[in-house]
């Protein structure tokens, strides 16, 4: 995937009405891997000085990004151990053990943007297309699907459509012409569809 032109950062770059939207999937620091200082400093300064919307995750060392306050909003409340079992059943069914997958070995000694770039098309390669995606979850929990969603959907679809309907309402509040969102990777691909198709956020805010 290429690097945004401009500020050489990865990511999705679309036009929202008189704005521009940039969505960069990135990598969660997890009790398996540590993104490098000298990575989150070079993203730190290619970011400075924009307007930037981030999940929670990432707003300890995003210096100048606004939080999308998720854990608040949905109430999560969870133990060190619990968010730990829960990063590490994460990274174990998404890249499986070393000895499987050689994607963990790179990602645990990735130094350079670059590098982080390259990987990211790695991992985005294995991922559903949109719709589908969201989809498959929700029909593996009985709650329809994306365009037309049945009682209480799973807590990873709340957050795709808050993350889009929160981009949307600091667009609208800033007026800005040019917004970077900085979310995990996996959210990259639902919230750049939700984007496109706003009509699907008219269906409700949902809190967990």
């Amino acid at each position: 995937m290429k690097m945004e032109e401009g500020i050489s950062l990865f990511g999705k770059v679309m036009q929202l009405e008189n704005s521009v939207v940039c969505i960069h999937g990135m990598f969660h620091d997890s009790p398996l891997l540590t993104i490098p200082r000298e990575i989150k400093q070079d993203i730190n300064k290619k970011l400075s000085g924009c307007n930037v919307l981030c999940e929670d995750g990432f707003s300890y060392w995003l210096f100048n990004a606004t939080s999308f306050n998720e854990i608040a909003h949905f109430g999560i409340k969870a133990s060190a151990k619990t968010r730990f079992l829960a990063l590490k059943n994460y990274f174990y069914n998404q890249i499986r053990p070393e000895s499987e997958n050689p994607l963990l070995k790179k990602l645990a000694n990735i130094s350079s943007l670059e590098e982080m770039s390259e990987l990211r098309d790695e991992f985005l390669s294995r991922y559903p297309a949109e719709p589908e995606g969201m989809n498959y979850i929700l029909n593996k929990s009985g709650n329809g699907r994306i365009d037309k969603i049945e009682g209480n959907p799973p807590l990873r679809i709340k957050r795709y459509i808050y993350e889009a309907q929160q981009t949307l309402k600091y667009l609208e509040d800033s007026k800005c012409s040019k917004l970077h969102v900085v979310v995990g990777l996996e959210h990259e691909l639902p919230l750049e569809y939700l984007l496109k198709n706003k009509n699907i956020l008219k269906q409700g805010s949902f809190r967990k």
